[in-house]
């Protein structure tokens, strides 16, 4: 419908403030019910501003100079073209699973912005960010995967193509985790962030809390308060942002990029 459009053609850069909230609004519904199921419930609006805030964050690096080599922040456009070469395989290995390729694509986004062999202060490794248990779970065959690695000696966690068939698998065992209701992508997907346990007990704080409320990914930021540090460190930023870069990757032309949507990279 015409709610699709821009209104009279402009780029989100050149909308007004109030503009700018109503294109993310409907892209974020959008995505919410193409990445779980079509009975999303509405963002609440302290969720879509943390959306916006990404949003805004990534479309102002239009302008940004290229900067070489592979890390987070360069310019837009050096940054999608490097997600649509990786989207072949992600597409491929999450269809494969049955968990809508889109997943995939902006976890990568939000891990690495899809640099095959990037590594966190932490440890984990590759585009995905595997930490070297959970990469031996989910590696087929496993043997590839190396204690120690770094992008000076990468191990598996550095080819894009088995990354992508780990993370399938993964986000597939995430999903099972937190069953099929709308929002139980967003959980897996702050779960991937906060480690197989990480989420389960901060969920249950949230729930405890308020026995009223829905099984609700929204329902922890606003909750924040009461649950743990890294939680809030780690999480609220983390879903917005997916949203986020999913906004922009499947809505490419709206943000000055030479790009289609990243999801229908698929050769």
């Amino acid at each position: 419908g015409p709610s699709a459009t821009l209104p009279s053609g402009k780029k989100y850069l050149e909308l007004s403030d109030a503009e700018r909230r109503q294109y993310v609004e409907t892209r974020s519904m959008r995505i919410a019910q193409i990445i779980g199921n079509n009975s999303s419930e509405q963002i609440p609006a302290l969720a879509l501003e943390k959306i916006k805030a990404s949003v805004d964050g990534y479309a102002s690096r239009a302008k940004v100079k290229p900067l070489g080599g592979c890390r987070f922040g360069d310019n837009l456009q050096a940054t999608y073209e490097r997600a649509s070469k990786n989207a072949p395989f992600i597409v491929r290995a999450y269809n494969e699973k049955g968990v809508d390729p889109r997943i995939g694509l902006y976890l990568a986004m939000i891990e690495s912005e899809h640099c095959i062999c990037m590594q966190s202060s932490t440890g984990p490794l590759g585009m995905f960010q595997f930490t070297f248990a959970t990469a031996k779970l989910h590696f087929v065959p496993s043997d590839g995967v190396i204690q120690g690695s770094s992008p000076s000696k990468p191990d598996i966690r550095c080819q894009p193509e088995p990354s992508a068939r780990a993370s399938a698998s993964y986000m597939k065992a995430l999903l099972g985790r937190f069953g099929t209701g709308p929002a139980s992508v967003p959980l897996a997907i702050g779960s991937y962030n906060s480690g197989e346990g990480g989420l389960s007990s901060n969920l249950q704080k949230a729930l405890d809390s308020n026995s009223g409320l829905p099984r609700d990914f929204w329902t922890l930021i606003a909750n924040g308060d009461k649950l743990s540090k890294q939680f809030q460190a780690e999480n609220f930023r983390y879903v917005p942002k997916f949203f986020a870069a999913a906004i922009v990757g499947e809505n490419p032309q709206d943000f000055g990029l030479n790009l289609q949507p990243i999801s229908t990279y698929s050769k």
